[in-house]
């Protein structure tokens, strides 16, 4: 330690710590200025004034200043620390609530296989009445039905999937040349509130000479490489159809998709709210009825008889065809591929529609005040039109 009087600094311990206070006498009597050592300019000023013998006098505002300025440096280093502790530990609690949130229990699937094997007799039927369910149908290879059921329920605890399984119920009923498959959801069976998906899956194979009735609510149905008979009614329900060369199809649906590919035979479909997708199908007899509907016919070869409300109709790659007549009402109707609709005769009659037809097209068509024809070759089929209130295009 050394001490000096009158005027001289005294400075206090050999060694500077973080913060030191040089004592300073002058003309506004002693005052105190904190050295940081973050601050190197400062501290050797600092540090050079108090080895004078004689220190100059220093100001009393700059001696304040000085002090408020090292202050707020000093205020500063301790407020970015604080920061960066702050940062941290939200990083490490961000991190492990992500780690809880991307990293859900493993779902347990727990299943019930159901097989049954049934001989079919004389004009057999198959009837399905099932509720939420899929339904995959396949060619037998014998003279029998082959039923496969599947109930599944997912939980991410194993104890509480097998104790809603207990909701699903099914029954395969034999009676009289029909054989009905039926299943349910009976929550009442389990006795606190189910919580697991749950699911039921009929994979059948089916021989061709069986009828097949679906009704159906909810759920799937993929029907592939059968000839039998199909009767479906379903809602809710999204119907595929491939390779199908039955007698007859009917399927009545609402609020549905229906794709069809590689199809022949006569199908009715009649529905609401549906979109459906028809390619690929030759030597089809197509009668259809469409409400607020989406329809998409390409690689078409038939007859069609379409009847459309509130819908849309866009048709393309049009091939031989022995009859087509449309009827819409406040619908659109686009038909494309120029090229193979050349030969075809158009009988165009429309009621406040616009109709536009393609340049290479144009000259072919003799337009009167509501009608527009275009003359078919001898034997080339007809594409009859009557529209209300829609759009006609033609390109």
């Amino acid at each position: 330690m050394r001490e000096a009087c009158g005027g001289q600094a005294v400075r206090l311990g050999a060694k500077p710590l973080a913060h030191t206070f040089t004592l300073v006498q002058g003309v506004g009597g002693w005052g105190a200025a904190p050295l940081a050592r973050s601050t190197p300019t400062l501290w050797a000023y600092a540090q050079r004034n108090a080895h004078k013998d004689t220190p100059k006098k220093i100001n009393p505002a700059s001696n304040l200043f000085l002090y408020i300025l090292l202050l707020i440096i000093d205020l500063a280093e301790k407020t970015m620390r604080k920061s960066i502790i702050l940062l941290c530990l939200y990083v490490v609690s961000l991190k492990s609530i992500l780690s809880q949130t991307t990293t859900p229990n493993k779902v347990q699937v727990v299943t019930k296989l159901v097989q049954k094997s049934i001989p079919i007799q004389n004009n057999q039927n198959l009837q399905f009445e099932t509720k939420r369910a899929k339904l995959l149908l396949s060619p037998s290879t014998d003279n029998q039905i082959h039923i496969k059921i599947s109930l599944i329920a997912k939980h991410t605890s194993k104890q509480k999937a097998e104790k809603d399984l207990q909701a699903l119920t099914y029954q395969i009923i034999e009676n009289q040349g029909t054989i009905t498959l039926k299943n349910d959801i009976q929550r009442d069976k389990v006795n606190e509130r189910v919580t697991s998906l749950l699911k039921t899956i009929y994979e059948v194979q089916v021989p061709s000479s069986v009828t097949v009735g679906i009704k159906q609510k909810y759920g799937e149905i993929e029907i592939e490489k059968i000839n039998s008979n199909l009767n479906i009614d379903c809602n809710y329900t999204d119907i595929k159809l491939a390779q199908l060369h039955a007698e007859k199809v009917d399927i009545q649906t609402n609020y549905s998709d229906i794709v069809a590919k590689n199809c022949s035979g006569k199908f009715t479909l009649i529905g609401s709210y549906n979109k459906v997708k028809i390619y690929q199908a030759h030597k089809m007899h197509l009668t259809g009825t469409f409400n607020y509907s989406e329809i998409l016919i390409e690689d078409f070869s038939g007859e069609a008889n379409i009847n459309a409300n509130y819908s849309e109709i866009e048709m393309s790659d049009i091939k031989e065809t022995q009859r087509m007549n449309i009827i819409s009402n406040y619908s659109d109707i686009e038909f494309k591929d120029v090229q193979n609709l050349a030969h075809f005769g158009f009988d165009i009659a429309g009621n406040f529609s616009d109709i536009d037809i393609a340049e290479p097209l144009k000259k072919d068509f003799v337009r009167t005040m509501n009608r527009i024809v275009k003359n078919a070759a001898q034997g080339s089929p007809v594409i009859k039109i009557t529209a209300n209130y829609g759009d006609i295009e033609i390109e």
